[in-house]
């Protein structure tokens, strides 16, 4: 039984919907930026991922609301985390394509 489906739609827009019907929104405003929010069916922000520096993926959660006291952070924080990695592996991969 699907406890969660999770649909990409190119690399800027992610939408995930839980089996009770919850629905979230992934994304990243811009290409160059380096932030990416997840908002509720609302339209509201439910949670904001800011990465920090150059080199390898970190970075800064911060939960909007009450979203600190639902029980969707932890797998919503795992998932962002997922997207930036692919955005970090993607990035590294096309700067070995240039370099080689």
């Amino acid at each position: 039984m699907e406890k969660a489906v999770l649909r990409l739609r190119f690399r800027l827009s992610w939408s995930i919907e839980f089996q009770d019907g919850v629905r979230f929104s992934f994304k990243r405003p811009s290409y160059l930026r380096s932030k990416w929010s997840f908002t509720g069916e609302n339209g509201s922000p439910v949670m904001s991922i800011t990465k920090r520096g150059g080199g390898k993926p970190r970075g800064d959660i911060e939960m909007h609301g009450d979203m600190a006291w639902d029980s969707y952070p932890h797998i919503l924080a795992l998932i962002a985390w997922y997207a930036i990695i692919l955005d970090y592996e993607e990035g590294e991969a096309a700067v070995g394509e240039l370099n080689a």
